[in-house]
């Protein structure tokens, strides 16, 4: 569910690079074109999150 909720907020500006999960924790990779304003991308991203009432379980780790 998470996957096409990112695929419907993000279409075409990102892309979904890795998943997995173990020991009781999952993680997703999710890849954003650099030409995107990176508080809009989170704030995109936290409303995904919020929709899907997962935010409060989320941890958000951004790299370049």
């Amino acid at each position: 569910m998470l996957v096409e909720a990112l695929d419907a907020a993000f279409g075409p500006d990102g892309e979904i690079t890795g998943a997995g999960g173990g020991m009781g924790r999952c993680h997703l990779d999710l890849e954003i074109k650099e030409s995107l304003d990176r508080a809009a991308v989170l704030d995109r991203l936290r409303s995904v999150l919020a929709g899907l009432r997962v935010d409060e379980y989320a941890a958000l780790n951004v790299s370049d």
